[in-house]
């Protein structure tokens, strides 16, 4: 259950209450009430007469509010402990909730801790029981385990997956469920007909994707232990690669806990080891299905590389150049892998780009239409990429790689270069691939990570450089955030480098370093859009590897340094940035391109948005009279403060996009526009906003309505 619903339970303890005053108290809006209201009443707990809402004379709610006087009802049922609840039999041990829950282990050890430290549950070694003195709470939770059996369990529906968003059903074919058809159920949608003696169901708070149809398939065939399904699903995604995200693929295979079948299934694709080898069949298994389902070879396989290309290429100059190599085919030359799929190529200027582009055509490569490009190439975004039918793809970057990191001096200085003619190609060192293979999140990178650590022995000798260089990795990585201020690429490097970890049992020895650091990078950019409370920030940061404790300390520390300042309104502690607030590139004239790096970098949690509402508000920018960057975060600095309090009163949460963020912050500083209802800028209560930060701020730069 969520906390407002529960925080309205608690409400009517009190007393009946009309629906005015719960919207009030409860700070949400008509529509929200409604459907709440809709849900309790279902649920037994509650009667609606006309505007009038009270607790039900029913036992549950009898039951309810008794609990209230004994435990934390907002912890007891919030989301996922609800579920652990309603599941716990009688010396019940945590293997045997976890199945008959559904939820993930580290979900059902969170919800655990929860419980316990409301005394609502004992828990010896293994064991887990509901506090028995306590009548009534014993009472009402096995009435909440009634209702969950006569709601799921009805012969046919197996819940295999259940967390605070996800809930995985799977039954006999042919039988329906609660949820959408998901996994091997859907695949005859995308032209992989195979007929299973199940059919799977999911639900979630958001729509299916095809990543999610991918990996309930890859989740239920694991969960069965069975290698044809896994096998179907590894088809599955071969099929439809390009049409995927890796990075997603990853993020939500850990939420799913099989992100270590995951990462095999990309080692499998890519021939390489695996980590548990008995869950796949043998790779002729796999070109049988894949003929069968008339997947084009290419997309698992990787081209004979061409030794000649460097030659090639240098026959072609007029004078000397130096290019930067990364990725696969630096490791090729390095005999640290047998094959690549492209070539990742760092040229210093656009002169060498377009002469290199030049010469590429010239050798018969064509240009790959930027609408051409799958997820994983918009997600890289090189400047462009060439193509080829017999030789290697050639992804070209200029300076800045993959949109976050820059070839940096000292990338350059410590290249091993090789002497082609008028071609010098610098190969980057091991430790400067590795960081832009954790950066780059692709197929394949985490194998391609552990190579470069653990080396080869067939490496040639001028191109060894003793053992891996950490030191230099870290380095690497403090100095790009030095050189990319703007860009948050660290969260990233953290995860792939866990998941190195988790793969392959190779850990950086700065790890706990690197989450620290994370942490602290995430609360900063967090409290640029503005101050927010201890438990938001909790919230949002709290899972996997960063537990609440971590988060805190982080914040202490954080005031220490002087960095942010805690202070309190009533019993709610919130966290203000003191420092670097500021956007370093105040200068920059507004174009769509930059204004959206910049709200992106200020508004770091709120939702993003498409490139033509960006394009759209740059235009409004404009009109308006903003010129730099500089005068719009000014404004909207200044401002943010007056912004959560406007959500906070108006909205009762967070509520704007990084465009209606923006144009309530520029709204509530010019009354010409702030004013207006028919403007988008408008604002609620205007006058006393306005009040506020006419208080707080008086800009620079009027705009051109204001000086009307």
């Amino acid at each position: 259950m969520d906390s407002t619903s529960i925080n309205l339970l608690k409400s009517l303890v009190e007393g009946q209450k009309d629906t005015a005053e719960l919207l009030d108290l409860l700070g949400i809006k008509d529509r929200r009430l409604a459907y709440i209201i809709k849900n309790l009443v279902e649920e037994d707990y509650i009667e609606k007469q006309d505007t009038i809402i009270r607790l039900k004379e029913t036992s549950k709610a009898t039951l309810f509010r008794d609990i209230t006087q004994i435990v934390d009802v907002e912890k007891l049922l919030h989301e996922s402990n609800e579920i652990l609840l309603s599941s716990i039999d009688e010396n019940i041990t945590i293997d045997q909730l976890i199945k008959k829950s559904g939820l993930s282990k580290a979900t059902i050890y969170r919800s655990i801790s929860d419980l316990q430290s409301i005394g609502a549950i004992l828990k010896n070694e293994d064991m887990v029981n509901i506090d028995e003195s306590k009548e009534q709470l014993v009472l009402f939770t096995k009435l909440l385990k009634t209702e969950r059996e006569k709601k799921y369990e009805d012969g046919n529906t197996e819940i295999i997956y259940n967390d605070n968003s996800t809930t995985l059903r799977k039954t006999p074919s042919g039988k329906i469920a609660k949820g959408a058809i998901t996994g091997f159920t859907l695949f005859s949608d995308y032209e992989i007909e195979y007929q299973t003696t199940h059919d799977y169901f999911c639900e979630q708070k958001k729509d299916l994707e095809i990543q999610d149809v991918l990996l309930h398939a890859v989740y239920s065939a694991n969960y069965s232990k069975n290698k044809m399904e896994l096998l179907i699903a590894i088809v599955f995604y071969a099929k439809y690669k390009d049409k995927t995200d890796i990075l997603q693929l990853r993020k939500k295979a850990s939420v799913l806990g099989i992100s270590e079948i995951w990462l095999d299934i990309e080692a499998y694709i890519r021939r390489k080891q695996l980590k548990n080898t008995d869950l796949f069949l043998p790779w002729d298994e796999f070109l049988s299905k894949a003929k069968l389902y008339d997947i084009p070879i290419e997309k698992y396989t990787l081209p004979k590389p061409s030794n000649l290309l460097f030659r090639e290429i240098s026959d072609e100059l007029q004078e000397s150049k130096i290019i930067y190599l990364f990725g696969g085919e630096n490791m090729r030359i390095k005999s640290l892998k047998d094959s690549t799929k492209d070539c990742d190529i760092v040229v210093e200027s656009k002169d060498d780009f377009d002469n290199l582009a030049e010469i590429l055509t010239n050798m018969g490569y064509e240009r790959r239409l930027k609408t051409n490009y799958s997820d994983e190439d918009r997600r890289i975004k090189p400047d462009d990429i060439f193509e080829h039918e017999k030789k290697s793809r050639m992804d070209l970057f200029t300076i800045t790689i993959m949109q976050d990191l820059s070839l940096s001096s000292t990338m350059k200085e410590k290249a091993d270069i090789r002497d082609y003619g008028k071609l010098k190609v610098g190969l980057l060192r091991n430790e400067h691939v590795f960081l832009l293979k954790a950066v780059a999140n692709r197929e394949g990178d985490i194998q391609d990570m552990e190579a470069l650590v653990t080396g080869s022995p067939n490496t040639p000798h001028e191109l060894q450089h003793g053992s891996f260089d950490w030191e230099l990795v870290w380095d690497e990585i403090l100095r790009q955030e030095h050189i990319n201020h703007t860009k948050d690429f660290t969260t990233i490097i953290f995860d792939q480098i866990s998941y190195l970890a988790e793969q392959t049992r190779i850990v950086a020895p700065f790890l706990d370093k690197l989450r620290r650091h994370v942490i602290d990078q995430m609360i900063r950019r967090m409290l640029r859009g503005g101050s927010m409370t201890i438990k938001e920030i909790v919230e949002l940061l709290n899972g996997g590897d960063i537990t609440e404790p971590m988060i805190r300390n982080r914040i202490d520390a954080l005031e220490k340094t002087e960095m942010i300042v805690k202070y309190s309104v009533g019993r709610t502690t919130y966290v203000k940035l003191l420092k670097n607030n500021e956007y370093s590139e105040n200068e920059l004239v507004i174009n769509t391109h930059r204004l959206k790096i910049y709200l992106d970098w200020r508004f770091f949690i709120r939702q993003k948005e498409s490139d033509q509402n960006i394009q759209e508000l740059t235009k409004e920018l404009k009109e308006l009279g903003f010129q730099t960057i500089g005068e719009l975060d000014e404004v909207i600095r200044n401002s943010t403060e007056i912004l959560k309090q406007y959500e906070d009163e108006q909205f009762s949460k967070r509520h704007f996009d990084i465009v209606g963020a923006t144009r309530i912050c520029v709204g509530l500083n010019y009354p010409e526009i702030g004013q207006k209802r028919s403007s988008k800028y408008f604002l609620s209560k205007f006058e006393k906003y306005n009040h506020i930060a006419r208080g707080k701020f008086i800009p620079e730069h009027p705009i051109k309505m204001a000086r009307k």
